[in-house]
């Protein structure tokens, strides 16, 4: 067994050719044997046996060397699998002669050399293989009539004999031409599967019957992060759904499925499994982008339907505090042109949702990059702002859109600095950068603390809704926009009372 599965490991060529050594030596062994035994049949060695002896003892040592050389992938090793068959037409014809002639039956050797050549070696080595061998056929007979006139025997089991040597050698060519044929559409087709397996979205690990792993895709290495603990391939596959569904990270990082493959039978359970691992952070953000574009289309339809009445509506006003001639009316006119001017803020940002773009997610120094977006904040407010940076880290890299992520950050310290104006004479902004770690990646943390008067215990709870301001004009969306988008990144947006005053958020995302 262990012989067999040492030839398939070697490729199928290899494999062939081994077992076609195996199979000279195990004749060439059994015609020895018989012979030292006197276990031969009376027809072998009955003409000449020292010549048989000799050539046996001579195939024997050719069918030795023949299997040392092709062993181990030595490079003589291709000279003998295309001449091997040619010299064993040459042994079995002498061993044929030695023991009577074509009649004696030993011609059938001749077919099965001429089969193994047309298998190993299809083309020209083959038909050179198949009528050298008919020739052989031919001038043995001829040879038989020269030397011995008086015992001349028919001439057609030679013909016979050459015919089936021909018709073997054409249709185990056909056979391996079209096995090569089918191998290559099997070949192309499984580099196919193996590139659309390997671009998947989901991870994906195939294991058959026997419990051995036949594919596994980058992206299921990345979720079980086998890169990193290369250890864990030893608890493949039995071991590893257990450990899957016991580990608390699959809740949040990844979800299991598994779904049998193969054939299954009552005799012997032939069923292998597919493991299917969902990156369930990825799930999110698709699901966080189709929300954000429905609820745009949704809010831009509506925005469509109050935009043109509200202009009229503005338009109105406008011309009835032109002509107004009671100066009591200024003050309502006014009122309403205000508010008008706030609806049609709401409707602007609304808007915005609906145009907002999918991330285009891209390798970001985070370092270098907050700092640039600082001094623009230091160049906006002059001597109103005080910025205190704390990097726990000098250089890291994240994945996710900077346009995107600039409008979120910059909206943080924009009411940073508002609340704490509001409060004080200068607003103090604190931005720090912390890296903590999970099983599979790390977690990069920025945090924007102000020094305004905070949030009440009512305005936590509604903090991330739409359209809920604490604010005279705002709108309510800025805040809710930028944790859709941080989501869309596949981060967190989320808000922690900061003592003894200020608010203070934190954006989560992946290190790259």
């Amino acid at each position: 067994m262990r012989l067999i599965q040492s030839l398939q490991a070697r490729g199928p060529v290899w494999s062939s050719l081994q077992i076609y050594n195996l199979y000279r030596l195990t004749l060439v062994g059994m015609i020895l044997v018989a012979d030292w035994f006197n276990l031969a049949p009376t027809f072998l060695s009955v003409g000449q046996p020292t010549l048989f002896i000799f050539s046996a003892y001579g195939y024997l040592v050719f069918a030795l060397t023949a299997f040392y050389f092709t062993w181990d992938h030595n490079p003589l090793g291709k000279t003998f699998s295309h001449l091997g068959p040619i010299l064993d037409l040459l042994f079995v014809s002498v061993l044929m002669q030695s023991s009577g002639g074509v009649t004696n039956g030993m011609g059938v050797l001749l077919i099965i050399v001429v089969i193994a050549q047309a298998l190993l070696n299809p083309g020209y080595w083959a038909v050179a293989t198949t009528f050298l061998g008919c020739a052989l056929l031919i001038g043995l007979q001829l040879y038989d009539w020269i030397l011995y006139p008086l015992t001349r025997t028919s001439l057609l089991p030679t013909i016979a004999l050459g015919l089936t040597c021909i018709s073997s050698g054409l249709i185990a060519g056909r056979l391996v031409k079209r096995v090569e044929t089918q191998s290559l559409a099997l070949s192309t087709a499984e580099q196919l599967n193996g590139h659309i397996v390997a671009l998947m979205h989901q991870g994906v690990i195939i294991v058959d019957a026997h419990d051995q792993i036949k594919l596994i895709n980058q992206k299921a290495k990345q979720l079980l992060n086998l890169h990193a603990c290369p250890k864990f391939l030893k608890y493949f596959p039995s071991e590893l759904q257990q450990a899957l569904r016991q580990d608390p990270l699959s809740k949040t990082t990844y979800r299991l499925e598994v779904q049998p493959w193969g054939q299954s039978s009552l005799a012997e359970n032939q069923t292998g499994k597919i493991i299917f691992l969902y990156d369930l952070i990825e799930e999110r953000k698709r699901a966080q982008t189709l929300k954000l574009a429905s609820l745009g289309q949704l809010a831009a339809n509506i925005a469509h339907e109050i935009r043109n009445p509200l202009s009229s509506i503005n338009q109105s006003a406008q011309l009835l505090k032109e002509f107004n001639e009671n100066p009591q009316n200024d003050r309502l006119l006014q009122i309403l042109l205000d508010n008008g001017d706030r609806i049609n803020t709401v409707i602007q940002n609304v808007l915005s949702l609906s145009t907002r773009a999918l991330p285009n997610s891209e390798s970001l120094a985070l370092i270098p990059w907050l700092d640039s977006l600082t001094e623009d904040l230091y160049f906006t407010y002059a001597d109103k702002l005080i910025i205190e940076k704390i990097y726990a880290l000098n250089a890291v890299k994240i994945n996710c859109d900077a346009s995107q992520l600039r409008q979120v950050i910059l909206n943080l310290c924009e009411n940073g600095i508002r609340y704490g104006l509001e409060k004080n004479a200068i607003a103090t902004l604190k931005i720090q950068v912390t890296l903590t770690k999970d099983a599979h990646k790390n977690l990069i943390h920025i945090d924007i603390i102000d020094n305004g008067k905070g949030l009440s215990e009512e305005a936590m709870k509604h903090l991330f809704e739409p359209f809920y301001t604490t604010e005279k004009n705002g709108s309510g969306l800025g805040l809710f926009v930028a944790k859709e988008l941080i989501e869309m990144n596949g981060g967190q947006l989320t808000f922690s009372r900061n003592h003894p005053t200020g608010c203070q958020f934190r954006v989560t995302l992946y290190e790259n």
